[in-house]
């Protein structure tokens, strides 16, 4: 179990959320009916009940689950984020997705205006280089959202060169707050 502790940005009077994650092993048992008691009322449900009856019996599954103590905008507890399959290779991002859930969620009070865009900080080759560039070279840029601010939307995000889209063949990293862009052209064998 390890807790982390969340603050909104645009929050005037920094408060900090704890979440509490847990991750657990849990051997998975055939249920003795053909549904899970949480689909006896509707049978095409996904259900949110532990096991999934599509689990083969007897796996060893991770059972994470995220939560906190923090009130939603009615005043209620917000329920726990319990995701009934996590892997080595998805656990950071599991773990994420958990927390902004919950997040989005949290009464975070009166929260000051984000007036300021993104600003382009990096970008490589520069700007003014407009001859010798290898059409094969990476274009990396970094877009920073400077404090207080909601972050960066990544699925507003576009990248284009020459007018063509190349949005697609992006790969993001960082936060929302500063993210890096990098575009690598593709390869053609010939």
């Amino acid at each position: 179990m390890v807790v982390f502790y969340l603050r909104n940005s645009r929050n005037p009077d920094g408060k900090i959320v704890p979440i509490t994650v847990s991750l657990t092993s849990e051997v998975v048992k055939r249920y003795p009916n053909l549904t899970r008691p949480d689909q006896t009322t509707d049978p095409l449900a996904s259900g949110i009940a532990f096991p999934n009856l599509y689990d083969a019996e007897g796996d060893n599954q991770w059972l994470l689950i995220a939560q906190t103590p923090a009130l939603d905008f009615s005043g209620d507890k917000i329920d726990p984020e319990i995701v009934n399959v996590v892997t080595t290779g998805t656990v950071h991002q599991e773990i994420e997705s958990a927390m902004g859930r919950i997040a989005a969620q949290v009464d975070w009070g009166a929260l000051l205006p984000d007036t300021s865009p993104p600003k382009l900080t990096e970008f490589q080759p520069p700007v003014t280089q407009t001859q010798d560039v290898p059409i094969t070279s990476n274009v990396i840029a970094r877009l920073v959202d400077s404090l207080p601010a909601a972050g960066i939307n990544y699925d507003t995000v576009k990248m284009k060169i020459n007018d063509f889209d190349v949005t697609d063949d992006v790969d993001f990293t960082g936060t929302p707050f500063d993210l890096t862009l990098v575009y690598r052209p593709r390869r053609i064998l010939s």
